[in-house]
């Protein structure tokens, strides 16, 4: 039987979005770029931006320009970051999980000067930047936030992204904002962004890919990835697709790419969607927030299950769902919830840097086996996001 199915993630911009910009955004136009660079400048209340080909590119270029004799980032984290610093050439120390939390624990390290500390907010829930910075300035250590996530979130009055030097962040088709990829770096140090911009100009980076072909074919993805994720596609085919390698069950810190995205210049008919869709980014925070809520409060007390705490401080803006399950019980309830028409995906953080890492990372290497995720998205109504709670509920009683 042909059955409809709650994708893993449904993208904020949708099939009539990336049609206007096709149609809208006009080539060559800098316009566009400006107006892109002035928004995200006041959403993340930062000084400069530099637009990205990818997020991880951003990290890519500060890494190459800083040259840091260290990287300290989580073991817990996308696998982009760690391919970026790999790529870079730039030494790492992988920091645990806080326990019983998905923040990574920055305390209690002896940290080298001059290396830079990445902040991760991971999906979307904002570290405490205040601890962050306050250790940053005690080892004379550039901070730096992975925002790609956490774009419209806050740490008190505060938006993630301006407590340090300078702050990455993702257009990707999952995040909150997307342009069918691209990226960009934002700036508090203005010193920085010059020295980050020289860099990439002294290795001609910015003028390397034709931008209307790489833009042409992003959006094309983009309106592919439209259809495949309509529930009634998705549940007859997109899922079984996944099904067939490894079970949907993805292990990318075995698949990291050297080649990625560092080099392309983001282009006006991107930028022309972006700054459409930040426009947005007040109400979708809003809607994610929402079915947020509701998931927490059907799987609050829940003894089978542990939701990521958020701090008062904190206002999410979540790119996923997280929470951790007993170990073993991981593929049964994930094979439960497809069954009852819902994907839910835990392949967007992983234990990065081997045996290296899993020493370092106890808590960390536990929960890369048990953390699952439900689907964030402003297209999730109220009745759609409690049935999934609750589908999750009865399923960590029965397996």
């Amino acid at each position: 039987m042909i059955k409809k199915t709650i994708p893993r993630f449904l993208p904020e911009t949708r099939g009539a979005d990336i049609l206007w910009a096709l149609l809208d955004g006009r080539g060559h136009d800098e316009v566009h770029e400006q107006r892109l660079k002035d928004r995200l400048a006041e959403i993340t209340g930062t000084r400069a931006v530099h637009l990205m080909p990818s997020a991880r590119a951003g990290l890519y270029w500060l890494l190459r320009a800083l040259r840091p004799p260290r990287l300290y980032l989580p073991a817990f984290l996308c696998s982009s970051v760690y391919e970026c610093a790999l790529r870079a050439g730039t030494p790492m120390t992988y920091l645990d999980c806080k326990e019983g939390s998905f923040e990574t624990r920055i305390e209690g390290v002896d940290y080298e000067p001059g290396s830079v500390l990445l902040l991760v907010h991971q999906y979307g829930i904002p570290a405490d930047p205040v601890e962050a910075r306050r250790i940053a300035q005690r080892y004379g250590l550039m901070l730096v936030e992975d925002a790609a996530p956490s774009l419209g979130a806050t740490w008190g009055e505060q938006p993630t992204g301006s407590f340090g030097e300078a702050a990455i962040v993702s257009f990707e088709y999952s995040k909150t904002i997307s342009a069918c990829k691209g990226g960009a770096t934002v700036y508090t140090d203005n010193t920085l962004a010059d020295r980050v911009w020289r860099c990439i100009e002294e290795d001609g980076a910015h003028a390397f890919a034709d931008t209307e072909s790489v833009w042409r074919r992003d959006a094309l993805k983009g309106l592919i990835y439209e259809l495949a994720l309509l529930p009634l596609v998705y549940g007859s085919l997109t899922l079984p697709m996944f099904r067939t390698r490894n079970e949907g069950f993805v292990n990318r810190s075995q698949t990291i790419e050297l080649e990625g995205p560092y080099r392309a210049d983001f282009g006006s008919r991107r930028a022309w969607l972006a700054a459409h869709m930040l426009e947005r980014l007040p109400l979708i925070a809003a809607d994610r927030r929402r079915v947020a809520g509701i998931y927490r409060e059907v799987l609050a007390n829940e003894p089978g299950i542990m939701l990521a705490p958020v701090p008062p401080q904190a206002q999410p803006v979540y790119t996923h769902f997280p929470f951790l399950v007993p170990p073993g019980r991981r593929t049964a309830i994930v094979r439960g919830l497809w069954a009852a028409g819902i994907d839910p995906g835990f392949n967007f953080s992983y234990l990065c840097g081997g045996a290296a890492a899993a020493a370092a990372a106890p808590v960390a290497c536990d929960y890369t086996e048990r953390v699952l995720t439900l689907p964030i998205s402003s297209r999730i109504d109220d009745l759609c996001a409690r049935r999934i709670a609750e589908t999750l509920r009865g399923l960590v009683h029965k397996v």
